[in-house]
This record gives C-alpha cells, sequence and structure tokens, in this order.
C-alpha cells in the first residue's frame, strides 16, 4: 500500500495505471533484455565510456553473473541499497543496518564498491553519516535539472510535472550554478544531471527519440561551457528505447573545441580528493617581489586570470583565466608571479564562515585566512553566513578584482568538463520488481 501510494502522488492517478502496464511490458522478460543490454554495451560503447551501474544488493543472488559481466567489459559497479527501500522513511538505526546487510552481500560475491545511491533518490539528515561511517566513498542523490529543452515538447504537462519532481527530489536549478562534486560530511556527493529517461519519457510524454538527443546535447552544451558535469542517468529496463540516444552523445563528446573527460562515479571521486592535495606558500625575493610555490596534483591544470588592463598573452582557457605558465620549479612545485606584491590568492576574514572556504578550496582557489586585505588579489569579508544561493555572487566578486588571481581547474589533463553515465538497476526481472514494491 505504502508504494501505490508512493506511485500516485509522484506520478498521477492515471499514469499509475500506464505504468502498472510498461512495468509488466519491460520484466516479463527482463534477463533477456538485460543480457541484450550488455550486449549492445560491449559493441558500441566499449571505447572508453565506463557507466557505473548502481545496484540492490539483493539482486547479486540470482543475477551476479550478469553483474560481474559488467565489469569485465569495463564499467563500474555501485550499491543502490539492499531492497529498493526509501531511506528517507528510516531511522539512523534502521539505515545502517540497511547498509551493513548491502555490504556484507557485495562483500560475499566478492564485488567491492565504493559508492552509495539512494533508492528512489532519497534519504535524511542521517543518510550522509551513515554512509561515511559504512566506508561509502561517494553518493549521488541530488539532481541539477535543465528544465528548458523540456518546455519545447508543447504537451502542456511541464508545470505540473516540474511541481511533482520538486516534491521527489532534492532538485538545483542549473542556470545559476554549475553541476559540480561536492564533499558533504567526507563523502563526496556527485550530482546528477537532469532531465533523465524517467522524466523526459513518462513524466514529460518526450517520446521522440531525436528529441531525446536534441535535450541532452543541448544540456552537454551547457556543462561544456560552465566547465561542469554532464551526468546521465538512465534504468536498464528503458535501455531498448534510449541506448541510440545514449550512443549519439557519446559520439558527440569528440566535436567540441576543448576535450571533454569521460570517467565513471568512481573515477571522480578519486580525482576530487586528489584536487585536495593542493598546497602553496609564499617566497620573498632578494629584491622585494614576491611569488608563490605551488604543490598540483597529478594531471592537473592551473589556471590565472589576467590582470585587468593587461592583454591576455593566450587564448582563454575558462572565460577569463588562462593557462598559468610558472616561472620556475624546484622539488614537484611550480612558481608563479605575484603583481603589485598581492598574492594571487583569495583572502578570507576571520567573520568568514567554514562553508565558504570550503566552496572556494572546491573550486580550486588558494584561500588564506586573514586580516590584510592589501596583501591578496581578492579579499572578502561581508559573508555572516553562506549557503548555496551565495555561490554566484562570491565567484562573481573574485572575477572582478583587477589583480591575477590563481585557481586549479576543475578537471584532470587540460580537460574544459566531464560527462559520465550511471544506471539505476533495482529489477532484473518481475518477481524482482515485486519484491522490491512490497519492501518499500
Amino acid at each position: 500500500m505504502s508504494y501505490l501510494n508512493h506511485v500516485v502522488t509522484t506520478k498521477g492517478f492515471i499514469h499509475s495505471f500506464e505504468r502498472s502496464a510498461q512495468i509488466l511490458k519491460r520484466f516479463i522478460m527482463g534477463r533477456r533484455n538485460f543480457l541484450q543490454m550488455i550486449s549492445f554495451l560491449q559493441g558500441n560503447l566499449n571505447g572508453g565510456t565506463k557507466i557505473t551501474f548502481c545496484i540492490t544488493a539483493s539482486l547479486l543472488w540470482e543475477n551476479v553473473v550478469l553483474f560481474r559481466k559488467l565489469r569485465q567489459i569495463g564499467h563500474d559497479v555501485a550499491a543502490h541499497g539492499y531492497i529498493h527501500t526509501n531511506m528517507k522513511n528510516k531511522s539512523k538505526k534502521e539505515q545502517i543496518e540497511i547498509i551493513r546487510k548491502c555490504s556484507r552481500a557485495f562483500t560475499r560475491f566478492h564485488m567491492p564498491v565504493s559508492g552509495f545511491r539512494c533508492p528512489y533518490l532519497s534519504y535524511n539528515n542521517d543518510t550522509l553519516e551513515v554512509l561515511e561511517r559504512g566506508g561509502f566513498a561517494w553518493t549521488s542523490n541530488n539532481m541539477v535539472l535543465w528544465p528548458n529543452g523540456i518546455h519545447a515538447n508543447g504537451n502542456g504537462r511541464e508545470h505540473k510535472c516540474l511541481r511533482k519532481i520538486d516534491t521527489l527530489y532534492h532538485i538545483d536549478y542549473a542556470e545559476n550554478r554549475p553541476a559540480l562534486p561536492r564533499f558533504r560530511n567526507g563523502c563526496l556527493d556527485i550530482p546528477i544531471t537532469g532531465p533523465d529517461d524517467e522524466m523526459l519519457l513518462e513524466r514529460f510524454r518526450v517520446r521522440n527519440k531525436a528529441k531525446i538527443v536534441e535535450v541532452w546535447t543541448s544540456v552537454l552544451r551547457k556543462t561544456y561551457e560552465q566547465g561542469g558535469l554532464f551526468h546521465l542517468l538512465f534504468h536498464p529496463e528503458r535501455f531498448h528505447y534510449i541506448r541510440d540516444c545514449i550512443k549519439e552523445i557519446v559520439t558527440g563528446l569528440k566535436s567540441f573545441e576543448k576535450p571533454i573527460w569521460v570517467a565513471s562515479l568512481t573515477e571522480i571521486t578519486e580525482w576530487w580528493r586528489s584536487r585536495q592535495g593542493l598546497s602553496w606558500e609564499h617566497e620573498r625575493l632578494g629584491d622585494g617581489a614576491l611569488r608563490t610555490w605551488v604543490r598540483v596534483p597529478a594531471r592537473a591544470t592551473m589556471l590565472m586570470k589576467s590582470p585587468e588592463g593587461s592583454p591576455p598573452a593566450q587564448a582563454p582557457f575558462f572565460e577569463d583565466y588562462m593557462a598559468a605558465r610558472p616561472v620556475g620549479s624546484r622539488n614537484g612545485s611550480s612558481a608563479y608571479p605575484c603583481v603589485e606584491g598581492r598574492k594571487a590568492t583569495v583572502g578570507l576574514s576571520a567573520a568568514c564562515p567554514r562553508e565558504a572556504e570550503t566552496f572556494l578550496r572546491e573550486e580550486g582557489f588558494l584561500v588564506e585566512r586573514s586580516s590584510s586585505p592589501g596583501e591578496h588579489a581578492v579579499f572578502i569579508d561581508r559573508y555572516a553566513t553562506f549557503a548555496r544561493q551565495d555561490e554566484a555572487a562570491m565567484l562573481a566578486e573574485i572575477e572582478n578584482s583587477p589583480f591575477p588571481v590563481l585557481r586549479l581547474w576543475r578537471w584532470p589533463d587540460g580537460m574544459r568538463s566531464g560527462f559520465t553515465v550511471s544506471a539505476d538497476v533495482d529489477s532484473v526481472t518481475l518477481m524482482d520488481f515485486v519484491r522490491r514494491a512490497l519492501e518499500f
């Protein structure tokens, strides 16, 4: 009964009947369809696109051979609960037990996992702490939604569907900030990019494959322009319908002027953790000039915003930032000059909250607590509190600085933006889906 209430609330009464027929159609030949998906992936997406399959652990008992095959052909596996249980409705104690049971199952089948996506993308205030204690390095439950392309469908469902989505998912709208991973309680949260296949096909009724490609291509261009992450989510039971759409998006990655980094969620987590190894120190030279020695992670790119009024010496890498050119090197560190005696750093007053410092460090800036505004390219002291809605304004304040600012870029190997694909696997057969509904 709880599951039926969930479906009616989130999808609507009439759509609930349609969904019942769709479920029967999708899962009645579920194992055969899953094998066909694996065969397609092996023949069409084995050129570097590593899909992360988030799997409910109870499926391992009867389907582990399928999931091992996915790993054998180069894809990744993560946890998606034990059975498809709504974590938001569970106490902290219940969540601990769910995650322990889930981890034991993956260990039993010798399939180590580092990530956990909550069923229904639903969680509560205890979930992140429980995941970190359970040894998970990343999670992926929040969605950054690009609604623009959806409206072009013209079927009048958009506003009603968006209201339902807002009640179901943790949604941020993408126009105001790039979609990027963020550390939460030591666990990396990697946002999903919306709309996903479920939103397009079922909620917004976008059934034309060319239109689906158009929407996703538009989102890809926008995330590329922002230097953000396009995280495409699909569900294997719909794969037969959208597989050519995914293939076209993956093929189109090569058409961009600057390269896009294609990685699994685990690889993204490893890279984001390595960025935390950024360190620096300042050196005063004999003539009084100042330079900054920066030690960066392997594969990293340092950027510098040109001083105000000076002509750029090279084509921009991102917005007003150029690839930074060091003036010296020693022991794995590179030296960068400072202009007019100011460090190419962002100074934060003691009054600025810790959340502001965390945000700027994750954006790659060299951040120092300071009481001397004149020592830094930018000095920020006007935030008593800091939340997501303040991010754009703080970045704009840095961009308006007349002095050069150093910045560690977001992606490795000089890549302009990031791209990843994941899939939620909560059922393979019709009986799996029945058990899932009963355990809601």
